[in-house]
């Protein structure tokens, strides 16, 4: 049975009486504003509720149509996983060191609406250093949740929904995204084929064009993953994506947009990571990369065994890398620094990516 049911309208859900509920204090007046300097690389839709006169923490609502949004549409969200998720309760299982940030749920036309905290003021500056305190609260977060769901047989419901991780692995595919965007006007697509055709310029050809291959047909690393115990993956954390907050010296993490969440390995997270913060990450990949797997293994129960969890964790990053560096092509094509940071990063990946092609 679900533990919530979403709210049959985005005027229930943001009604002051439903919010005095939500918040268990009074709200007698809503006011909202439609966002449009959001951080979003997807076609959803945002409001900022204002309550009362202001000086409470305000709300934001994500609306979502899964026939325009791109994400929604190359990974089949039929069951509008965002909803399942706290629909089924699998965010108030999440660790005291990770919040989903979802507060409630409602229907939308042919799509839906999540409610969640205001988190703006928290979220990274895109392109500048993190601290590493709070950077290291992220990466503590995101190991207390994979070892949250470590092996859990919850995620085998269906009623969840989650992502298939062969759609995640490819949803920057350019072989898939030449199809979608015959079927989907979403800008991203021509994107994704743009940054594919400008890789060779950065990366070794050949090396290209097996990155490219596996991308179209991720089935070799869905294979060397298989005996890997599955867990709540986010697959989509990002600057844009994670809020880090700080109150007596203590801080907080909220991991947001939970529109493909997927049960695979954790090491698909911590490649994605990766990807996203090359100008935001306060140390070297291989601090970022011990200081994850030094949090993970703090909260599991046995010692992972050495060799078998780097070739998991090679692997698992390779597939998270996947669908960042067609992005990151384009951003080294230009003449400043910040070009020259993405062009020498694909070229530091490239052994990297050449050891974790050879477990496959």
């Amino acid at each position: 049975m679900p533990v919530h049911i979403p709210l049959p309208s985005l005027e229930a859900l943001t009604d002051p009486a439903e919010l005095s509920r939500l918040l268990e204090r009074p709200v007698t007046t809503v006011t909202a504003v439609p966002v449009d300097d959001a951080q979003t690389s997807t076609e959803a839709r945002f409001q900022r509720l204002t309550l009362d006169d202001g000086s409470a923490p305000g709300l934001f609502v994500k609306i979502v149509d899964p026939a325009q949004d791109w994400v929604a549409y190359v990974t089949a969200d039929d069951r509008r996983r965002a909803v399942a998720l706290w629909s089924e309760g699998l965010f108030e299982r999440m660790p005291s060191e990770a919040d989903a940030a979802v507060l409630a749920c409602a229907e939308w036309e042919d799509g839906y609406a999540v409610l969640m905290p205001d988190l703006g003021a928290q979220l990274p500056v895109s392109g500048a250093v993190l601290a590493p305190a709070g950077f290291d609260a992220l990466l503590e977060a995101m190991a207390a949740m994979h070892a949250a769901f470590w092996g859990d047989a919850s995620l085998d419901d269906p009623h969840l929904g989650l992502c298939a991780p062969e759609a995640f692995l490819s949803h920057t595919s350019p072989g898939r995204a030449a199809r979608h965007r015959k079927q989907h006007d979403s800008w991203i697509f021509g994107v994704v084929e743009e940054g594919w055709d400008a890789l060779p310029t950065f990366m070794d050809a050949g090396l290209v064009a097996e990155l490219r291959a596996l991308n179209d047909d991720p089935a070799p690393i869905l294979r060397a993953l298989e005996a890997c115990p599955r867990t709540l993956v986010h697959s989509d954390i990002r600057p844009a994506n994670f809020a880090i907050g700080q109150s007596n010296g203590a801080h907080s993490v909220a991991f947001i947009d939970w529109g493909r969440p997927l049960a695979g390995a954790a090491s698909l997270d911590l490649g994605y990571l990766l990807g996203w913060t090359v100008f935001e990450r306060p140390y070297p990949v291989d601090e970022v990369i011990a200081n994850y797997e030094d949090a993970l293994q703090r909260r599991l129960p046995t010692r992972l065994d050495a060799a078998w969890w780097e070739r998991v964790r090679d692997v698992g990053i390779l597939g998270g890398l996947l669908n960042t560096i067609c992005f990151h092509a384009l951003g080294a094509r230009g003449e400043d620094e910040a070009a020259a940071t993405e062009a020498s990063t694909l070229g530091w990946w490239q052994p990297r990516m050449r050891r974790a092609l050879s477990y496959l």
